[in-house]
């Protein structure tokens, strides 16, 4: 959506279709899921207790499909404080539901509808959201999306079945402790990986040949995920207990290299970002779906002793993914391979030294 608006003539015809390919695509999902909705609810909570969560689906993919598409609009028209108003009111109201109930269903539905309802409301052109009768392919569209779905599918069922490898090898509470970890190293880098979506993409899409802007962003994303990261590791005493309880404490060294792992993923979020606005979606796709394989297969060989041992598996597959991204940077040029090398030895050098003497 963001990357296509920019390059396509006529807004309105373009925002009604994509509306259309949303609708579309939202029942298509919502009927492929609820056959499944026991063995995904096994898989992904590791009991039945959430299956309804699941079976409400078809409600929740589309209230949570249109409000991500109205911020995709206001990113793509330039309203970037609208997009994250948007973005936060999704988080806010389902704070506001788990204040009267801690029951994911009742958090993601209240939670999700809420939202939708006010970002509609308040949407000035309510007709743009509406399908079009007529409905015109935009194949353009059609390829980014595509893309960003397979990869989106690969990269959550690599995540589910890492997360499964852990819950039988160490348990449910384990696979608490992994899931914690993940969520908060994630949500530490998430301004600027919302960055890259919402201020970055729709700029490289619109002048993909304007190298120097992709120099400056990628020293941002750099500098802001090394900071950000290192300031979470070095205060990790007082986050832990404050965000969880003090049983999460002994997990802190898995939080460190999932701190590494995140400083890479922040990286790769960039050279992803930067094939999707220069049109390299074949490159794209192949790059993530093998890291995402390599993901599974690392977690598959190597032999579990604890929970650090998943904090290795992320940081190696982090790893894999960087090669590619650089070896496709080489090719494509989206900055030069000099910045790159240069940032990356300042941002591991950091890390070494937090590791051998903190």
């Amino acid at each position: 959506m963001i990357e296509g608006l920019k390059k396509f003539n006529d807004d309105r015809t373009f925002i009604k279709t994509v509306s259309a390919y949303t609708l579309i695509v939202c029942l298509i999902l919502s009927f492929l899921v609820f056959p499944f909705s026991h063995t995904i609810s096994l898989n992904l909570f590791g009991n039945l207790e959430n299956v309804n969560l699941l079976r409400l689906l078809p409600v929740m993919i589309l209230s949570i499909a249109y409000n991500l598409l109205i911020r995709s609009i206001y990113i793509s028209t330039g309203y970037l404080a609208q997009a994250g108003i948007v973005m936060s009111l999704s988080y806010l109201f389902m704070f506001v539901v788990s204040l009267f109930s801690t029951e994911l269903v009742d958090i993601y539905l209240y939670g999700s509808l809420a939202c939708v309802f006010i970002s509609v409301i308040t949407f000035k052109d309510r007709k743009l959201l509406f399908p079009s009768f007529t409905f015109g392919r935009i194949k353009s569209f059609e390829k980014t999306a595509i893309s960003t779905s397979i990869t989106g599918v690969t990269g959550f069922l690599s995540f589910l079945i890492v997360r499964s490898i852990c819950l039988k090898e160490l348990g449910a509470e384990n696979g608490g402790f992994l899931e914690a970890s993940w969520s908060l190293v994630n949500y530490t880098t998430l301004i600027f990986l919302a960055g890259l979506g919402s201020y970055y993409l729709p700029q490289v899409s619109e002048r993909p040949e304007d190298i120097e802007f992709r120099k400056k962003f990628f020293l941002i994303i750099n500098a802001g995920a090394l900071t950000s990261l290192l300031i979470l590791c070095f205060g990790k005493s007082l986050i832990i207990p404050l965000l969880f309880s003090q049983e999460f404490l002994p997990t802190s060294s898995l939080l460190d290299l999932m701190s590494v792992g995140e400083y890479l993923r922040c990286i790769n979020f960039f050279f992803v970002f930067s094939l999707i606005g220069m049109t390299q979606k074949k490159a794209y796709i192949v790059l993530d779906t093998a890291a995402n394989i390599s993901f599974v297969l690392i977690a598959l060989i190597f032999p579990v002793k604890d929970l650090q041992t998943f904090g290795f598996i992320y940081v190696a597959y982090q790893i894999l993914y960087l090669l590619g991204s650089i070896a496709l940077n080489s090719k494509y040029k989206m900055i030069p391979n000099k910045l790159l090398g240069l940032n990356l030895i300042l941002g591991l050098s950091l890390w070494t030294v937090y590791f051998l003497f903190f």
